[in-house]
């Protein structure tokens, strides 16, 4: 197994964008979690970048492109809703509530407690939506959407790569604050 690892800090949190040729134990990913640390939703990318032709946008299933990790238009409405100091403290506490969560569904996946998966799941959805970070909204959904059908297995695969995810989000979220 071959890759290279970046580390990325914020809220306390440190986020490690991973690059592996293969997972441990020969383990078959749930879904993409090959993740930029900030992206941007500018629209669609040019046709051509540097005089090469641009990627093709990676997809988790056959049809359904991954979100972008913030949604700018969210956070443009929040901070024109809220005082400069309003949105700061707003967005303090959403990378320190959501860094918590995270941990606890990390925590959580190792007993397989759907249950709790689920309930720490919703609560990463309201917070993803609420701050505009599609990409770990879709996660909590598919994560609760595993827990509800029984599928402890699936559950505990999205538990376990949502804390990278979030920790990532969460530094993109803490840089598009400043």
């Amino acid at each position: 197994m071959w890759g290279m690892t970046n580390r990325h800090d914020a809220g306390g949190l440190s986020a490690k964008s991973e690059f592996r040729s293969g997972l441990p134990g020969g383990a078959q990913p749930d879904m993409a979690v090959a993740i930029p640390v900030i992206v941007t939703n500018h629209g669609p990318a040019p046709e051509k970048t540097f005089g090469r032709p641009a990627r093709p946008v990676r997809t988790i299933g056959a049809e359904t492109p991954l979100p972008p990790i913030l949604d700018d238009t969210i956070l443009e409405r929040l901070r024109e809703d809220t005082t400069t100091s309003g949105f700061s403290r707003l967005i303090d506490t959403a990378v320190r509530e959501t860094g918590e969560r995270a941990r606890r569904v990390e925590h959580v996946s190792g007993k397989a407690n759907l249950d709790t998966l689920d309930f720490e799941a919703h609560a990463l959805l309201s917070m993803s939506d609420i701050f505009g970070l599609p990409r770990l909204k879709d996660h909590a959904m598919r994560l609760i959407a595993a827990c509800k059908s029984g599928d402890t297995k699936r559950a505990v695969r999205l538990a376990r790569t949502l804390y990278p995810l979030a920790a990532t989000s969460l530094v993109a979220l803490n840089n598009w604050k400043q």
